[in-house]
């Protein structure tokens, strides 16, 4: 988004804040008594369920969209898809640097396994994709529930979990919820793992607590720091000796999936250490920190102007300092990881549910009746956060609903490549880039699901070229031994002229240099030729008839 967009609509936010803020002093000025009697008509419990009942309804209704859409909402997800497909028939999750195929990236194993096992039984279907983050947050909003319901009533359960899913769609870009990648995966695990962190008794409390977190840091080696805090609850609940057995179980149930005979904990672990060439960039730390205050302003909501003159909210505090030193530090480390590019401010969603619960905490020990004696600045707070959250939320449902109006065009691009599969039965057929990112590319998995191949993804391509790893010699091997012998290419654009997926973003840090080697290109050149194109594809087959596939 240019920087002067981003201006504008921030200016306009601050305008619609002010403006409220003074017709709400007018108002308090002019009728305080029907204001006042607004006021408890809006804190009763009809309209509180009422605005939960309409968040979680369209959040649902979001996701159902969702999960019938034919294509893809991000380039990432194809990667996601097509490399669960390729690991699902036994090639490896992380290729050696040398090899051939170029899709590794650096998401541990469980970002890939559920959709793996998905594939397995539904046979190669996007849907069945879609139904694993439908199901993800299903499963994110049980146990969201369930963790608030151990402090509320129900209705006041289901309107924190309401909540916590508006401040999900803040940070920006917020549709990591609906899409077939690790962080929806990761927030329904930390949902799981939140839930077995506050039980105070029980075993359900340990177990949830140790597969949630092994399924977070094998999720993505980073995701560490959305544990600590979550240990640290546990800690303060049940007991040292306790926590250190969960602890090591763990770590056993993390080692389970690299069991798996292609899944390589060294091959992973080299590719780790290669990621060391990412670059910062002030505009992704700058959106962490303008999401930081309005996650922070609950705080102020719930200890009111005097916090240190309440008893039951100075012992909160003393009781939590534990949970809050690791809790910090933690959000710090996610706000300055949010520099490296490619990350951002959705670094600190998984921290949402858990400072959510704090909050919740904090609310109940404060020894002040909220509900009877709430300060007016309070108020007056609370709704110009009201209106911040909901005009985010809204403004980001509309943002990641907008990719299904092109639903019938996605329709129309699938019926191409199943038209160009027939017409190139012996032949492996691969989507291929032309000069700029193009949604119809993200149907590759479509041609993955049929060839059983994939040798070059621009993701990990992308990925790569900021940890200075090349294309190497195999690739252009293959290419000039026609290992693929279709390629589609958008619609009139020039073949494998696509610059890294950062350089729209970043194009100071990045440039516009070619994402594919010369020699690469040179190998397309010298045997591809172009054949009857499609609505969306230019079709380049390889003349070598005897060595294509």
């Amino acid at each position: 988004m240019p920087a002067s967009s981003s201006a504008f609509r921030i200016a306009l936010l601050v305008a619609a804040v002010i403006a409220v803020s003074l017709a709400a002093l007018l108002l308090r000025a002019l009728a305080p008594a029907s204001l006042e009697r607004a006021v408890r008509r809006l804190e009763s419990k009809p309209f509180w369920l009422g605005a939960a009942f309409t968040v979680l309804t369209g959040f649902l209704a979001l996701q159902l969209l969702n999960t019938f859409y034919p294509g893809y909402l991000d380039h990432a997800e194809a990667n996601i898809a097509s490399v669960s497909w390729l690991v699902r028939n036994g090639a490896p999750l992380y290729h050696p640097f040398d090899s051939a195929a170029r899709y590794s990236l650096l998401y541990g194993p469980t970002a890939y396994l559920p959709f793996v096992a998905a594939l397995w039984l539904g046979g190669g279907a996007t849907l069945s994709l879609k139904c694993v983050v439908l199901l993800a947050n299903v499963l994110m909003i049980y146990f969201l529930w369930r963790t608030y319901r151990a402090l509320f009533d129900a209705w006041r359960a289901l309107f924190m979990v309401s909540v916590v899913l508006l401040f999900m769609h803040f940070p920006l870009p917020n549709h990591y919820l609906l899409q077939v990648r690790a962080d929806v995966l990761i927030l329904s695990a930390l949902s799981v793992a939140l839930f077995g962190a506050t039980r105070s008794s029980g075993l359900a409390g340990p177990v949830a607590l140790a597969l949630g977190t092994a399924f977070i840091v094998d999720a993505k080696a980073s995701a560490f720091i959305y544990v600590l805090p979550l240990f640290a609850i546990f800690l303060t609940r049940r007991g040292f000796r306790l926590s250190v057995v969960v602890g090591l179980a763990t770590l056993a149930a993390a080692g389970l999936p690299f069991l798996a005979p292609n899944v390589s904990l060294i091959q992973y672990l080299s590719w780790l250490r290669s990621a060391t060439g990412h670059p910062s960039a002030s505009h992704d730390l700058i959106s962490t920190l303008r999401t930081l205050p309005v996650l922070a302003a609950p705080l102020i909501l719930i200890v009111g102007p005097r916090p240190w003159r309440d008893p039951g909210i100075v012992a909160w505090f003393r009781n939590n300092r534990l949970v809050l030193l690791v809790l910090l530090p933690c959000i710090a480390v996610a706000v300055l990881a949010s520099r490296r590019i490619g990350a951002g401010s959705h670094h600190i969603l998984p921290f949402i549910p858990v400072v959510a619960f704090l909050y919740a905490e904090l609310y109940l020990a404060s020894s002040r009746d909220f509900a009877k004696a709430k300060p007016w600045l309070v108020r007056y707070l609370y709704a110009c956060l009201a209106l911040v959250v909901v005009v985010r939320g809204v403004s980001g449902m509309r943002e990641v609903a907008a990719p299904c109006f092109f639903w019938r065009d996605v329709l129309a691009a699938k019926d191409e490549l199943r038209s160009v599969l027939s017409r190139y039965p012996t032949r492996r057929i691969a989507m291929g880039y032309g000069e700029a990112v193009e949604r119809v590319t993200y149907l590759r998995p479509e041609l993955v699901f049929a060839s059983n191949g994939l040798l070059v993804d621009e993701v990990a391509l992308s990925d790569m070229s900021m940890d200075g790893i090349s294309i190497p010699a195999a690739t252009v091997a293959a290419m000039n031994d026609c290992a693929t012998g279709v390629w589609l290419i958008p619609k009139d654009q020039q073949p494998f002229a696509l610059p890294s997926s950062f350089a729209d973003l970043y194009p100071e840090l990045v440039g516009r240099k070619p994402l594919f080697s010369d020699a690469f290109r040179s190998a397309f050149s010298q045997h591809y030729a172009k054949k009857k194109p499609t609505l969306h594809f230019d079709v380049w087959a390889c003349e070598d008839v005897s060595a294509s596939k």
